[in-house]
């Protein structure tokens, strides 16, 4: 949230709250150009992410819910937002999410203001639209997430730890990169590598930018090796159906060649693995990755994030971000066995006093709180 300009004062701020689709489309030039002033932008609170997420993922239910604030005629913060209606606890109750929850991770506020100081106006306009929601879900963000008392005081505030985020550092050598990591991920590489590239002279490693031209087909290939693999049974990924393929060909279209690129793993002509990298700023993210279980002898999606890896530190960037997995997600090697630092993040739920739900989840808390008690007492 660091910011490349300095912070103006807060007396210069005004604070909008956009609900109509065409303000969506409105916002695409100072939002674009919001993301080139901050120091680090996250690539799921970008424009491109937002307008695709809304065209293509949103429900028949979901309202746009976007605080804007502004300095003058200048952009400095945006929290992109959706109101929603859900079934929770067998009833329908009013929602206030991250648009960035449908499909994609560590969700925030984009701005060039000191994070305090923009959880400020953005909670003050959460608190004065409370009305209109029962519960506020505020995923993966810090633990001491600042907001502000006006909001608090409406609402029952519970927190629990989320989603841990996995990454890798890029700003140094690959050879010291590779040499940071455990000794049995290493070896077993190396080892996985030499038999590909050694023995298989006809394998390389494909790159594909998502121009105009290119983009369709390079999806296509993608779902293609998805779908023999377990994502294709279990519905997940860029081919889990037909609106997440338009979705990510809107999305990467969006984001263009300097920013979404394809990388293939192949072996005479056939693709054997598939991953997907996108950049924002000096930050890259592995966004997907797929194999062909044919041939999980040679461990190809390990070779394949190796040489992505080793083309990545030598294009200036600090960070790949292999993205949050929560704990329910179960072990994934691929993330933990390759990271070099994770980020621990927490989930916000924000109870609206006035709200009938709020009876409801106190009953439970303390249920699960009593048994916990006893179960304690019954220790020796």
């Amino acid at each position: 949230m660091s910011a490349k300009a300095a912070a103006p004062k807060p007396g210069d701020l005004r604070v909008e709250v956009l609900e109509d689709e065409a303000d969506l489309a409105r916002l695409e030039a100072p939002w674009r150009a919001l993301e080139q002033r901050v120091a680090q932008p996250s690539l799921f609170a970008g424009h491109a992410f937002i307008a695709s997420s809304w065209a293509h993922l949103r429900a028949a239910t979901d309202r746009l819910h976007l605080i804007a604030v502004w300095q003058g005629d200048e952009l400095v913060a945006i929290a992109p937002f959706k109101l929603g209606v859900e079934r929770l606890h067998r009833m329908p109750v009013r929602t206030l999410d991250w648009i960035a929850m449908w499909d994609g991770d560590r969700p925030s506020v984009l701005s060039t203001l000191p994070l305090a100081s923009c959880w400020e106006h953005v909670g003050n306009s959460l608190a004065r639209s409370a009305s209109r929601w029962d519960l506020l879900r505020l995923l993966e963000q810090p633990a001491d997430l600042p907001l502000p008392a006006s909001l608090l005081r409406l609402v029952h505030h519970q927190t629990s730890a989320d989603a841990v985020g996995h990454a890798i550092r890029l700003d140094l050598p690959f050879d010291d990169y590779i040499a940071s990591i455990a000794s049995s991920v290493r070896t077993n590489w190396r080892k996985r590598r030499r038999k590909l590239f050694e023995q298989e002279p006809a394998s390389t490693v494909e790159r594909i930018d998502a121009t105009p031209e290119a983009l369709p087909g390079a999806i296509e290939r993608f779902v293609a090796i998805e779908r023999q693999s377990w994502k294709g049974e279990a519905g997940i990924g860029v081919g889990a159906d037909d609106r997440h393929r338009a979705f990510y060909l809107d999305w990467f279209g969006r984001l263009g060649p300097e920013q979404a690129s394809f990388h293939f793993l192949q072996r005479d002509g056939e693709d054997l693995a598939g991953l997907i990298v996108l950049t924002q700023g000096r930050i890259a993210c592995s966004r997907h990755i797929t194999y062909a279980p044919a041939h999980a002898s040679l461990s190809p999606a390990v070779i394949l994030r190796g040489e992505v890896v080793r083309s990545l530190c030598q294009r200036g960037l600090i960070e790949l971000d292999l993205l949050g997995m929560r704990p329910s997600a179960g072990e994934q090697r691929h993330k933990t066995d390759w990271s070099t630092h994770q980020r621990a993040t927490t989930a916000h739920q924000l109870y609206r006093l006035r709200s009938r739900l709020l009876p409801i989840v106190l009953a439970k808390r303390l249920k699960q709180a009593l048994r916990r008690w006893r179960g304690a007492a019954s220790q020796p």
